[in-house]
């Protein structure tokens, strides 16, 4: 966001905040007493002084300017912008969370495609089984002369090497080569227990589905879901990123604004300590009243009252400003926003007139509600397709062969031996599935009700944004006034100054317009603040993310 630089020298100059509280608290007291006889009682001077300049000269501090743009004593890191969207894209655990949920999901996008891969295996297996036959004798006694007569020992092995794989949904193949098996059984006379040849096969098959599952719409609907799934959790990050940064932005500007109401309350109670001061040396020299008196107590209490709901409103602003960066207690110590921040031109600042159309193209929420109707109605074409019939076409091709080890039993299965080829075609229909027509109901359901929150989300983004419209000309206009305002009153504090120096107004008068002037800066900075969030909001309905900052997936 490009904007001007508002730094006008009057504005600076002028914000006039007595400074008799500096020091010994007595003796500017008698300073106030002083100038104050200066101007009434014009007690003897040199011939070349006049009293009233003297009574000026006392005073002379009470010009001295505000820097409305100082930090607080205690900060120890001044922080721009541009680092607070840094620290807001690196803390906090709404933005993990929306992270690690998009890594997640391009963690199983890349699952799925891996699963096309093919997958080779090895098998290999060896067994041995012991076998003891029993005899008896006499089978009419006890069998008490049970005894063992013969035994046999049952050796096998196989081996093989397998590649399965599914190119695509509803297709899948298998190769088997090669498939070696060998049995053996001890002890081995040569005729009653002859050596078993080893045997070995090749296999490859193919299925292939042509109603459910069937691979040119599955496989298209499920990569669809696939890229819906990992285009909601980019644009879920890139809604959770806007957010945290639309609420970093507002406790940033809020805690300088409070900061800035802070001082100047500070500044204005202690300046009606010091009238109040002057009001009681007054009386205690006779040359005011007790009315005077009671006037100058009563500006001092409204004064502390001020200064005390100031600071409350500044400790809260504090405690918005960590928690909006996920700062604990030991963490973030003396991090305050650079004042400096607040000094834009806003009068610089326009609405597009293309944001509405920009708004209906990049809205994050627009965005997250649009890809959620599309996954629902993803899955309510996969619910109705997981109803049809199945139909699956399936061929195989295999080959066996006898042999005497590795070498011989793999050499054979090359060669014509026993070959088998098949081909079939299957049907299934399901008569009746209550849980499959309740979860294509359920599917449909679920797509109605994204329709309605896609439509829902549309018509708040757009009711947000008329709104905003208004929100910034009503502040455009209330900036301007209080611009106009705080000009008028610094011109009013100038004029009434002039005059204090001829001795035409008083201390009081001075300060009064002086506490104007504060009033009035305040006001203005108020609005100020009022339009740069409601640009920010502004930005945020745009989908734009601020100059600098990037949508990082990383940890």
């Amino acid at each position: 966001m490009n904007v001007g630089v508002y730094r006008p020298s009057i504005y600076l100059s002028l914000l006039m905040v007595p400074l008799l509280f500096v020091g010994n608290s007595a003796a500017a007291a008698s300073a106030v007493v002083r100038a104050t006889q200066s101007v009434n009682s014009k007690p003897d001077l040199p011939p070349a002084v006049d009293a009233q300049k003297l009574a000026a000269s006392n005073y002379a501090m009470l010009l001295t300017p505000l820097d409305i743009y100082a930090p607080p004593p205690n900060a120890r890191k001044l922080i721009t912008l541009r680092e607070l969207y840094s620290l807001v894209n690196t803390r906090g655990v709404s933005l993990k969370v929306a992270r690690e949920t998009f890594n997640a999901s391009k963690q199983t996008v890349k699952t799925e495609s891996d699963k096309k891969i093919p997958v080779l295996t090895m098998d290999l297996g060896h067994g041995q089984k012991w076998t003891k036959t029993m005899r008896d004798s006499d089978p009419t006694d006890d069998y008490a002369d049970r005894k063992s007569v013969s035994g046999s020992r049952n050796v096998t092995a196989n081996g093989g090497l397998s590649l399965t794989g599914a190119p695509v949904q509803g297709i899948s193949y298998k190769l088997l080569f090669p498939q070696l098996a060998h049995t053996q059984e001890f002890p081995d006379t040569g005729t009653a227990n002859p050596k078993r040849p080893d045997t070995g096969a090749f296999t490859a098959s193919l299925d292939v589905a042509l109603l459910k599952d069937n691979p040119m719409i599955v496989e298209s609907l499920a990569r669809k879901k696939s890229n819906l799934t990992l285009m909601s959790a980019r644009e879920v990050l890139r809604q959770q990123t806007l957010a945290k940064i639309a609420e970093a932005e507002a406790s940033y500007y809020g805690l300088a604004q409070k900061y800035l109401q802070l001082a100047v309350q500070e500044r204005s109670l202690k300046l009606a300590q010091a009238l109040e001061r002057d009001v009681k040396e007054k009386i205690r020299a006779g040359e005011s009243s007790a009315l005077e008196a009671t006037r100058a107590e009563l500006q001092t209490a409204q004064a502390e009252t001020d200064f005390m709901s100031s600071q409350i409103d500044y400790e809260a602003a504090v405690e918005e400003f960590r928690r909006s960066l996920a700062f604990d207690e030991s963490d973030g110590q003396g991090i305050f926003p650079d004042p400096k921040g607040l000094d834009v031109n806003v009068e610089a600042f326009k609405v597009p007139a293309d944001a509405m159309d920009e708004i209906r193209k990049s809205n994050a929420d627009i965005a997250v509600s649009r890809i959620a109707r599309q996954l629902a109605e993803t899955e309510m074409e996969l619910s109705r397709k997981g109803n049809l019939p199945s139909m699956a076409f399936t061929t195989s091709y295999s080959n066996t062969s006898p042999g005497n080890g590795v070498s011989e039993t793999t050499s054979e299965v090359l060669r014509p031996n026993d070959r088998v080829f098949s081909v079939a075609l299957t049907y299934s229909q399901i008569l009746f599935n209550n849980t499959a027509r309740n979860s294509l109901q359920q599917a449909i359901l679920a797509k109605q009700k994204a329709d309605f929150a896609t439509d829902e989300a549309e018509r708040k983004v757009i009711k947000d944004f008329n709104a905003l419209i208004k929100k910034l000309d009503i502040g455009g206009r209330r900036y301007r006034i209080a611009k106009i305002s705080r000009e008028i009153a610094e011109k009013k504090l100038s004029s009434e100054y002039e005059k204090f120096k001829v001795g035409e107004s008083s201390v009081r008068n001075v300060i009064d317009t002086q506490t104007e002037v504060n009033g009035a800066r305040i006001s203005e900075i108020s609005a100020r603040v009022e339009m740069l969030l409601g640009y920010a909001q502004l930005n945020a309905l745009q989908g734009k993310l601020p100059d600098g900052v990037t949508m990082s997936s990383g940890s």
